[in-house]
């Protein structure tokens, strides 16, 4: 009797449990529902998020790659010809939007200092960009602004990078490059100086960027110190030598009493003309 007993209490609290789950679902199913489709759909959102910002970043990189090689050929543009240039600045006006949208838009550092350098690099290729013939009545001939207002812009940007992204060490190096550039071009040698070395002593810079920064340093003396054209170095004096008389002398004439050797002379004959 016991054992049934207790087989039939089980019994009557499997069914109160039984029916309890079920009175549960009733009140709280929906919601219970509710909650793991919003996670789900918050999960769903963030893989999404996620790849739209690496298929975001790839399409950064790529911009700022475009970026890079206009400007580049921007910097290298020559006149040839008949007032030809290989590159106009109206085939790389959308050098500034572009990378604009990046500063804008992107959150990699690395990627937010590279663009700055190359707007910092666009302005200077600019400032630089040979004097075409008939650009005074072609615009897509010339810059789109004055030479020094964008010296200056490249300037600015160059030490944006400095104080921006001071942990992004090839973009500092990069930011150096052009400083010292912009300084060399203002006749500030201590400043470019000064860039230059602070690229040859960082060891964070590339073997060939120190040999370049070597390299600059060695050419700003050449630059400081110019040898003027037509000024001959100091040489220590030469005596002079005199040279052996041509002529017979006279007999008044006396050896030269100069340290010179005077030349030797055989005694002059007299000889008596014939009486005619």
């Amino acid at each position: 009797m016991k054992a049934e007993h207790r087989h039939e209490l089980k019994t009557n609290d499997l069914a109160k449990s039984l029916l309890t789950f079920q009175d549960y679902v009733k009140v709280y199913g929906g919601r219970v529902f509710l909650g793991l489709a919003i996670v789900i759909l918050i999960i769903v959102l963030i893989v999404q998020r996620m790849g739209k910002s690496r298929d975001e970043a790839i399409k950064m990189q790529d911009d700022l790659a475009y970026v890079i090689g206009q400007i580049d050929r921007l910097s290298r543009a020559q006149v040839v010809g008949e007032g030809q240039v290989t590159m106009r600045p109206a085939e790389a006006d959308q050098v500034r939007r572009i990378l604009q949208e990046i500063r804008e838009k992107g959150s990699d550092k690395k990627i937010l200092a590279e663009a700055t350098v190359a707007q910092g690099d666009y302005c200077w290729a600019l400032a630089n960009f040979p004097n075409v013939p008939g650009a005074t009545t072609q615009p897509s001939l010339r810059p789109e602004k004055p030479r020094d207002d964008l010296q200056k812009e490249a300037k600015d940007t160059y030490q944006q990078v400095m104080i921006q992204y001071p942990d992004e060490a090839q973009a500092v190096i990069k930011a150096r490059f052009g400083l010292g550039a912009v300084a060399e071009n203002e006749g500030n040698w201590d400043e470019a100086k000064k860039q230059y070395e602070a690229i040859r002593d960082n060891s964070a810079a590339s073997t060939s960027y120190q040999n370049l920064a070597k390299a600059k340093i060695m050419r700003l003396e050449e630059i400081r110190h110019p040898l003027l054209v037509g000024v001959v170095p100091d040489k220590p004096e030469v005596p002079k030598i005199t040279l052996p008389s041509t002529t017979t002398p006279s007999e008044t004439t006396r050896p030269a009493t100069t340290g010179a050797v005077a030349p030797v002379t055989k005694p002059v004959t007299e000889t008596t003309k014939p009486t005619k």
